[in-house]
């Protein structure tokens, strides 16, 4: 069941996703469906070693292990009248 609540994550470095959990690991919004680019899941799951660092996997991973997480493929509607569009930045998953 999708949730009214939703939270955009741009890409999952620690200073975008940092706070999507809480220090038990649940999600800070439980009631919400979190939403992020899968190639920015991917790269989040196998960073380059240089990237690593920028990732810690309990922002991120229980989402989806909760079910709350949905994975999007590039351009494709979320919201009626909303539009998303992918735009490069400094996640090397562009």
């Amino acid at each position: 069941m999708e949730s009214s609540a939703v939270v955009l994550l741009t890409h999952l470095h620690f200073d975008h996703a940092g706070g999507a959990t809480n220090a038990r690991r649940e999600p800070v919004f439980p009631n919400a469906t979190y939403y992020v680019q899968r190639r920015q899941w991917e790269h989040a799951l196998h960073p380059t070693e240089k990237d690593a660092r920028s990732y810690r996997p309990d922002d991120f991973l229980p989402l989806h292990e909760r079910g709350v997480l949905r994975l999007l493929d590039g351009n494709e509607p979320v919201f009626p009248h909303i539009e998303l569009l992918i735009r490069n930045g400094h996640t090397t998953a562009e």
